[in-house]
């Protein structure tokens, strides 16, 4: 009997993953990427069967996903379920709702980290980056024979080491085999990786944010409306706003050597009370015509599409405007995860931890960095 047993458990674990295989491939990804899931999908099930080894016997299982596979995964995920022995539905069947709500917005299915270059790395040495900086001097009209003006850059030098991103989560046996085929410790490792790439998300944009050079409003004051009581148009628009931080971006941050004009890349706060991205994409002309949509590559608004704004819920009210080139941000080629047992001897209860773990490196390519930051409440000193 215990036999049978453990060929249904067979048998259903193998429809399980058929109609999990039949699901991914229904959404029909391209070719490598359903590549990627699919070995994705191996490695959580390789973990999910280690991890029942340390149920059974105890001690500490880690597994390392690779960082885009995993990324790949994770937008194709499709719970399985289990069907009864006969094939059919079965009487009584449990019903677990697979949910985690997300800390950080996506645009058109991405974080805002996944635009930044950089490497995938495999190891965890620190980065030393070298960077000329504040030229002292210019070049100057000089008479035959006479001594030239000297122009002498200074090299600034930083070390990076990699900062760690992590989260533990502790939980008894019993929780753990609540549902069948240990799908709950499959959720488990697939929200709490998915809630560290929203916290690595919400990271990186604080730090490009702190890298920003504060956007003056006051400068642009009474630009719009040079005649007092009979402006240019009727009021200051948000477009007038980032048109003004794309310029001051430009007098400030153009650089003939890597080919920097204006920003091509937009970070606003998405949330109450400062909906900034809901101003900019509905910001339009009398006759409904919106904004966003009238400015081409020939003018100031360079690369300026729904595509490059992206959206944070930090909890501050800055704009970040720069050239997504002058950051880097290099990414550990692994996620790390682990599983292990906790014996809690006051309590007499047997509990498990799960652990996930990322190692990555942000820096800016030049001092200072080429980034402009903007209070949102700078549009009032515009008019």
């Amino acid at each position: 009997m215990e036999k049978l047993d453990r060929v249904i458990e067979a048998v259903q674990n193998a429809t399980a993953e058929l109609e999990r295989l039949a699901k991914l491939k229904s959404i029909e990804p391209a070719k490598g990427q359903a590549t990627a899931a699919l070995h994705a999908q191996k490695t959580v099930k390789g973990f999910v069967n280690a991890a029942r080894d340390v149920l059974r016997a105890g001690g500490r299982q880690s597994v390392k996903m690779k960082f885009d596979t995993y990324q790949t995964l994770s937008r194709h995920i499709t719970p399985a379920f289990k069907h009864s022995a006969t094939g059919g539905v079965a009487p009584v069947r449990e019903i677990f709702s697979y949910s985690q709500p997300a800390l950080t917005p996506k645009m058109n299915g991405r974080r805002f980290y996944e635009v930044l270059p950089g490497t995938r790395r495999n190891d965890l040495s620190a980065v030393q980056v070298f960077r000329p900086s504040n030229p002292v001097g210019s070049a100057a009209i000089v008479a035959e024979g006479a001594p030239k003006p000297q122009r002498q850059w200074q090299l600034d030098s930083a070390v990076y080491s990699p900062r760690k991103l992590a989260v533990t989560d502790l939980v008894t046996e019993e929780w753990i085999k609540l549902l069948p085929n240990d799908e709950l410790l499959e959720f488990l490792i697939l929200a709490h990786t998915e809630h560290v790439l929203d916290v690595f998300n919400n990271q990186i944009i604080n730090t490009i944010i702190n890298f920003g050079t504060p956007f003056p409003g006051n400068q642009f004051a009474n630009m719009l409306n040079p005649n007092g009581t009979v402006g240019i148009q009727s009021g200051v628009r948000w477009h007038d706003f980032l048109a003004a931080i794309a310029m001051f971006y430009k007098y400030t941050f153009e650089d003939n050597v890597i080919d920097v004009e204006y920003p091509n890349t937009w970070i606003v706060p998405f949330e109450p009370f400062s909906f900034v991205l809901f101003g900019i994409l509905q910001d339009r002309e009398p006759d409904a015509r919106y904004l966003y949509k009238e400015h081409n590559i020939e003018q100031w608004y360079r690369n300026f599409t729904t595509e490059n704004i992206f959206p944070h819920r930090n909890g501050d009210r800055f704009i970040a405007a720069f050239d997504r080139n002058v950051v880097r941000l290099d990414i550990h080629d692994d996620i790390i995860v682990s599983f292990e047992r906790v014996v809690d001897e006051s309590t007499e209860t047997n509990q498990y931890r799960i652990t996930v773990e990322l190692f990555y490196w942000i820096y800016s390519l030049h001092i200072p960095p080429k980034v402009v930051r903007a209070d949102w409440n700078e549009i009032q000193n515009l008019s």
